[in-house]
């Protein structure tokens, strides 16, 4: 079995963040990434056909119908990524507001609740959200809002 016929996971409704880059790999090892990122003209009907064959056999069963309407594998490739991108936000805030609400629950064990919340982490890395960054904005904007209000009082 070589590099290209490396099985992955399917598209499913929540890992797009972790197919999408092992998707671009397969078809970048089959040599036809180019279908997708930047398709020649003339097209070349060949290996697009090609590359939309293997978009489409690693989805999962749901995403089928919306597929049959695309014609080539950049439009497969472009409607799962805006569907993608339409569902992050709404994820993340979520999985935000989780995090914001984390605590340990009574029966939880230390290391099950730093589990837990490790996944929750993870989880919202693949939402795009870096909570280090979030944490360290939330810090400043207090010092910001005194800054103005003391900058205020002595004009």
């Amino acid at each position: 079995m070589g590099l290209s016929d490396t099985a992955i996971d399917k598209l499913g409704q929540d890992n797009y963040g972790v197919w999408a880059p092992k998707m671009k790999a397969k078809l970048m090892a089959k040599a036809i990434w180019n279908c997708v990122s930047n398709p020649p003209d003339p097209p070349d009907i060949v290996n697009d056909q090609k590359a939309l064959a293997l978009i489409t056999l690693n989805v999962d069963n749901s995403w089928i119908p919306q597929l049959q309407s695309c014609a080539t594998a950049r439009d497969a490739w472009q409607l799962l990524e805006s569907t993608w991108r339409a569902n992050i936000h709404a994820q993340a805030l979520a999985k935000q507001r989780d995090w914001a609400q984390l605590t340990m629950f009574g029966n939880e064990t230390i290391i099950q609740f730093f589990a837990r919340a490790g996944s929750l982490r993870a989880d919202l890395r693949l939402c795009g959200v870096d909570i280090e960054r979030e944490r360290q904005l939330t810090e400043k904007e207090p010092k910001r809002r005194q800054r103005k209000a003391t900058s205020s009082s002595e004009n």
